[in-house]
């Protein structure tokens, strides 16, 4: 299980990476744009690479499904976002009526207030999802913007 150090920016695939039981450099190699390094989440044109449409190319392209939720659940990818800059990828741990506490890749888990949670994850894009379910599509607008990123 491969811990994320403090400059790295490979959140969503660590993230698939751990859900799936597999090496994170086997997702990063599949991912639907290129990564150079783990501390880097963007591309030469400062694009970023790993959004939730990279998540979805992704599963696509190995044939997994995904079930979108819109409340926490144990086991599930989230995007939490405090910013357009400020976003990070993590696996919610446990949910309690008034705490969710999520790994956040590094080796510590956080607790977060429901509110806070909410206000973190009700910030655009709002996604969080579990692995399995039906088989991801991409519309022609995600895939126009796959090609841009």
């Amino acid at each position: 299980m491969e811990i994320m150090k403090a400059n790295d920016k490979h959140c969503g695939p660590v993230c698939i990476a751990r859900k799936l039981g597999i090496d994170v450099e086997a997702v990063m190699q599949q991912w639907p744009s290129k990564w150079s390094d783990k501390q880097v989440d963007t591309n030469w044109l400062g694009l970023p690479i790993d959004t939730h449409w990279h998540h979805k190319a992704y599963f696509k392209s190995k044939g997994y499904g995904m079930t979108m939720l819109d409340k926490p659940e144990v086991g599930a990818i989230v995007l939490l976002n405090k910013s357009m800059w400020q976003r990070h990828w993590c696996i919610v741990k446990s949910v309690g009526n008034l705490v969710v506490m999520v790994d956040w890749l590094n080796g510590k888990e956080i607790a977060f207030n429901k509110i806070e949670f909410d206000q973190l994850f009700s910030t655009w894009p709002c996604f969080m999802y579990k692995i399995g379910g039906e088989p991801v599509s991409l519309s022609l607008l995600e895939r126009l913007i796959l090609k841009v990123l």
